[in-house]
């Protein structure tokens, strides 16, 4: 009898315990594609903000599958999130993003003398973009801390975040009128540790001394993959656009051309993606940084590394 009932219970079906995946009951959940496009009708998914902590802020989570192609940023807590989000406007056109003058910006190119490379293939382009800067030598510190406060973006091409050339805590002083960051040196988005405290880094710095957004790396990177990204980046976002390509050196000459994106290709599957009106607006700074990471060699690598903290922020070009 016992052995009956037991051949009984593995032939009922389980019955269902509730909603699946927050679905509701006969409910089909939408499919992968149209997910990925940010619903049925091709719409395209808006901003994604990362609130995470000092343990999950170590893994590059914009480089999945699911968001690699999507516009994300992360911040350390919702506090914060409300401080860097502009004012609202109270009308529905608002969204969110900041937007600065390209032309108002300053640079910090190769300060340790060691980046030749790096040195090449920018100092002519940002020169190109009349912008105020310092390269091959260390700045001075006091003019690096006045330009961050005047400024609306600071490109920083060099080892580590540059807290080697402005403290910490003078970013954090500068009162709510910071320049937006973008730090292409080794671990310049890391979060470091001490002792019990909260994790800090100089990607938080800027953000509490004002900055809507700093781009860093999570790890190390090589300098030449990291150039192609900064280079890439910044064509998209802030360059002018007669601005010459650099001379290609001995190790790009056999570069492959870059593939598209997957961004690209789910822009293209859409049927009316060509046809709506933000197809034509600017992209900002965290959108090409999506669109960035597959021009690199090492796209899951060097790719991964970048990340953005804080909010969107577009960039108006003179054209």
């Amino acid at each position: 009898l016992r052995q009956e009932r037991r051949l009984r219970l593995r032939h009922v079906a389980p019955r269902a315990r509730g909603p699946v995946l927050g679905h509701r009951r006969g409910v089909a959940p939408p499919s992968s594609s149209a997910a990925a496009r940010g619903g049925a009708e091709g719409d395209v998914r808006g901003h994604v903000v990362l609130v995470l902590d000092d343990v999950l802020s170590v893994l590059p989570w914009e480089a999945t599958p699911s968001l690699r192609p999507h516009s994300v940023s992360r911040v350390p807590s919702v506090a914060l999130l409300r401080a860097l989000l502009p004012p609202s406007r109270g009308d529905k056109a608002s969204t969110g993003t900041h937007t600065i003058d390209a032309s108002s910006a300053y640079f910090v190119l190769n300060p340790g003398g060691d980046l030749p490379h790096t040195q090449a293939m920018f100092h002519a382009t940002f020169e190109h973009q009349q912008w105020e800067g310092v390269a091959g030598a260390p700045p001075d510190q006091a003019e690096l801390v006045q330009q961050l406060e005047t400024k609306a973006l600071f490109a920083y091409c060099g080892h580590g975040a540059g807290e080697r050339y402005v403290k910490a805590d003078q970013v954090r002083g500068l009162g709510g009128a910071c320049a937006t960051a973008v730090l292409m040196g080794c671990s310049s988005a890391r979060l470091k540790r001490e002792g019990t405290l909260e994790p800090r880094g100089m990607v938080l710095s800027y953000l509490i001394g004002g900055a809507p957004l700093a781009i860093g790396n999570l790890w190390d990177v090589s300098d030449r993959d990291i150039d192609r990204f900064a280079d890439s980046l910044l064509r998209r976002a802030v360059f002018l656009p007669d601005t010459p390509h650099p001379p290609a050196g001995p190790s790009d000459t056999a570069a492959p051309a870059p593939a598209k994106t997957l961004a690209q290709r789910l822009q293209e599957a859409a049927p009316d993606a060509t046809s709506s009106p933000s197809s034509s607006r600017t992209p900002s700074l965290v959108e090409c940084v999506a669109l960035a990471r597959d021009d690199v060699r090492m796209k899951h690598l060097i790719g991964a590394a970048p990340v953005c903290y804080g909010v969107p922020v577009t960039c108006l070009r003179r054209t």
